[in-house]
């Protein structure tokens, strides 16, 4: 059977020392981050205040008027005890303005836009790094606005599966309530991300684990057991049953997406080519 494996005990030590050296490298003063009231953030922002202080972290909320009301109790949750000052900016207003109607997918991804073009604003203005909250099975599943909620200069939990970022977050002390809330975008009432991907994460991620071993779609759902979901995570993805189709379908979301997984797409012309053969490490 496919199986997630645990985090590596010094998952926390690895990310608070990459924080540590790229703010050092960067030559910034500290790193700004959106706070939703969502797991993956909420971990992001206690990672970041245990690598290098409180007085250099600045978590900003970044409501959308009614929306998001929900979403600003959690985010003050995912505060407390941290120390930092939660930073309030209403995007509503710039959402009204924008002089491009738009309505569903295409809202919400203005609002990520929107949202990490105001990150980026107080990022230029207070010489900050940007931290992004994306973990691995959104960045695998392209499920991610492109220049939104995926344009960051640091992705500290880029390389956790969902079910790992959870273990995590236990273990650095996020808040019982965001671990064991519903994972939701917060851009559209009522969404939720595993209804929107049709697909329970415990599964979902072993499904990624099985594509980058290799496997086709019905080795891995051969590999499959149901019963790693409860019934409310199957209920939110809406399935009763896995059907090799189901796996195929989330293995061609993966392999379409890759192109949001490259910010830089060059075609290779000459030697040492950005994205190609010049890989730069950390």
């Amino acid at each position: 059977m496919i199986s997630v494996p645990d985090p590596p005990p010094e998952t926390g030590r690895i990310i608070a020392q990459f924080l540590t050296d790229r703010l050092e490298v960067s030559g910034c003063s500290g790193f700004v981050l959106g706070l939703s009231g969502g797991l993956d953030s909420a971990l992001v922002l206690h990672l970041a205040v245990q690598s290098v202080g409180k007085e250099r972290v600045r978590p900003v909320f970044l409501p959308n008027g009614r929306l998001s009301a929900e979403d600003r109790r959690f985010a003050h949750l995912a505060n407390e005890g941290t120390g930092c000052a939660l930073e309030e900016i209403d995007i509503s207003a710039l959402m009204k303005a924008s002089p491009v109607r738009s309505r569903g997918i295409v809202d919400a991804n203005l609002q990520a836009r929107l949202r990490m073009a105001m990150l980026y604003a107080i990022a230029n203005r207070d010489e900050l790094l940007v931290l992004g909250t994306s973990n691995k099975t959104e960045l695998m599943m392209g499920y991610f606005t492109k220049f939104g909620d995926g344009g960051s200069d640091l992705c500290p939990i880029g390389d956790l599966l969902k079910t790992q970022v959870r273990a995590v977050a236990v273990k650095a002390g996020v808040a019982g309530p965001i671990v064991s809330r519903a994972p939701t975008s917060g851009l559209i009432a009522g969404q939720t991300d595993e209804g929107e991907m049709r697909m329970p994460y415990p599964l979902l991620d072993r499904i990624i684990i099985g594509y980058l071993q290799g496997k086709t779609p019905e080795m891995i759902r051969s590999g499959l057991d149901l019963s790693v979901c409860t019934e409310d995570e199957m209920d939110r993805a809406g399935i009763r049953s896995l059907e090799v189709d189901d796996v195929a379908r989330i293995v061609r979301a993966i392999d379409r997406s890759r192109h949001k997984r490259d910010p830089l797409i060059v075609p290779k012309i000459g030697p040492d080519t950005i994205g190609v053969d010049l890989r730069e490490r950390w």
